[in-house]
This record gives C-alpha cells, structure tokens and sequence, in this order.
C-alpha cells in the first residue's frame, strides 16, 4: 500500500480503553494519521510513523489497536456499538438476529483493523 494515498474509514477513537468513543473518520494521507469526528472536529494529527509500533490488547478481540503519539495513548476501534440491537422489530438486544448481525460485526471490524495495521506498518516503513 503507497503511503503517500488517501486511505480512511470510519472508526471510534478514545483516550482511555473503557470510554464512550467519539466516533468519526480515521484518515492516513501523506504520512499523517488523522481522527475527525462525525461533526468535523479534529481529534488528532500525527505523523504516521510516531504512531508505530501499535499495540493491542485481549480486550478488543482484534477489533482495533492502540499507539502512543504526542504524550497520548488513543485507542482505535472498528468495531460498531450499539445498545439497542439492529432497531427494527426482529432485531431487539438478545435476538438471534441481532446475535447474527453482531458476529458478521466482528468479522468486518478485525478485516478493517488488519488492514489499517498494513497500512501503517507500510507508512512506518516508507518514513525510515
């Protein structure tokens, strides 16, 4: 992956493992790694290669990482949160339809946190 191109998604970002996440857009362009919530306030923007190495940690399940940059620790997550099911009639909290939709969740989250992992590893790489 050329770390000089745009590459984002949406992601949860938080300071501390456990907090409500503010969620928005992760965006890596031109060696900067960027958090921009959904309202468009910028959370962050950092040098790509200071956010490396990631870590993870059992809590996620592989559904996001952790980096140290500029003093801070941010946790990023792809995971999606919800309180109250799918919404809709079949889907209420406890459901199998909403067990369902949380596992194919999960599968989404670790393939977009596998390839964010990529992705910086690539920047971290291009920077040396």
């Amino acid at each position: 992956m050329d770390a000089t191109h745009d590459f984002h998604t949406n992601a949860r970002v938080t300071r501390r493992g456990v907090m409500l996440p503010r969620e928005g857009v992760l965006v890596l362009d031109s060696g900067r790694l960027r958090f921009t919530t959904l309202r468009g306030e910028p959370v962050f923007d950092v040098a790509a290669a200071d956010a490396w190495p990631l870590t993870t940690s059992w809590y996620m399940m592989g559904t996001g990482f952790a980096f140290k940059a500029e003093g801070r620790k941010r946790h990023v997550s792809f995971n999606k949160l919800r309180t109250n099911g799918l919404g809709g009639r079949f889907a209420r909290p406890g459901s199998i339809y909403a067990a369902v939709a949380d596992i194919r969740n999960m599968r989404t989250a670790r393939a977009m946190c596998a390839l964010w992992k990529r992705a910086l590893a690539a920047s971290s790489e291009s920077t040396e």
